[in-house]
């Protein structure tokens, strides 16, 4: 599978959208700006070094159309909700000014707020856009609350030589060719750091392309590439609980679940498979001392156990340790 990383940005008045050539230093740059003219002469300035190609985005479209839709799954740190259909209106033409591009943009950062699955609703189903695609943001689970994360923190964890940011806002205009090399500058970094961790999340990417395999004659229209490892589990044991019941996935998840109220007992020892074993003696222990416990739900449960010199609750949530800090 062939990727090209890829990240952009977008000023009242100026957008940049990076591709980037995976594991090399050569970028292919798209400038827009509604106060500068991209001449072939400002176009040789901002190609401020070797490997940094610029092109005016007359050419995007045909780009897409020739390079990357042919050959490439376009890879990014949250594409799926902010890149992606920004990237799909301006090829589709409906976005035209980079005003109207910074506009677009900000509604979908605003929508990330709105509550339940609203804030989800994209502009565009995978099978309308003019790419295929892949982001790291989602296959991580980074979206998920407790996993919640951003580049910039990312590109800590990855121990990056300098960890930079804009010198100045969005609303900023972008009146000067140096201005505009700034924000050429930044985007290659971060598509650098999606480079990065594209090649992080390779084994998981692996995965998924051999459970669409798997799953391609099963199911319609099947397609796990962007999913998380918590979406596959359960899809899986959706589907392998769908084939035991011969039903079809939609009767599986239509089921009423029971409502076993507070009276329902629950003996652990049915709860806690066979399988579940701890080398440790302590731990063992402590495990065969809950497996006979039975509890009724609505009753709070809270199970301790120390090891290593840190105190361990077992309660609905499951294993957390309860030291302070």
């Amino acid at each position: 599978m062939k990727v090209r990383p890829y990240d952009m940005e977008t000023f009242i008045d100026a957008t940049v959208i990076v591709f980037k050539h995976h594991n090399q230093k050569i970028y292919d740059v798209f400038v827009k700006s509604d106060i500068i003219p991209i001449t072939i002469g400002v176009i040789q300035k901002l190609s401020y070094k070797k490997g940094v190609n610029v092109y005016d985005f007359s050419f995007l479209n045909n780009y897409i159309d020739l390079d990357i839709k042919k050959s490439f799954y376009l890879y990014g740190f949250n594409n799926q909700f902010f890149d992606n259909p920004i990237l799909t209106h301006i090829y589709n033409g409906s976005l035209i000014t980079c005003n109207e591009i910074y506009l677009k943009a900000q509604s979908i950062i605003k929508k990330g707020k709105l509550p339940g699955l609203a804030k989800f609703k994209s502009d565009f189903w995978d099978n309308q856009l003019p790419f295929k695609y892949l982001d790291g943001f989602k296959i991580n689970h980074y979206d998920n609350g407790a996993r919640r994360t951003s580049l910039k923190k990312l590109e800590f964890t990855y121990r990056a030589n300098s960890i930079e940011d804009l010198p100045f806002s969005h609303l900023t205009s972008i009146t000067t060719i140096s201005k505009l090399i700034e924000l050429i500058k930044y985007c290659c970094i971060d598509t650098d750091n999606t480079d990065i961790n594209f090649n992080k999340t390779k084994p998981r990417i692996k995965s998924r392309i051999l459970i669409n395999k798997e799953y391609r004659n099963k199911v319609a229209n099947f397609n796990c590439l962007n999913w998380s490892d918590v979406k596959l589990g359960q899809f899986r044991s959706l589907y392998a609980y769908a084939q035991a019941t011969n039903q079809t996935i939609k009767e599986v998840n239509n089921i009423q679940k029971p409502d076993y109220g507070n009276n329902f007992l629950l003996d652990y020892s049915k709860c806690i498979p066979d399988y579940i074993q701890f080398t440790d003696p302590t731990l063992q222990s402590w495990l065969n001392n809950l497996k006979q416990k039975k509890t009724y739900v609505g009753k709070p449960l809270s199970e301790q156990v120390e090891f290593n010199n840190v105190v361990y609750t077992f309660g609905a949530g499951g294993i957390h340790s309860v030291d302070p800090g």
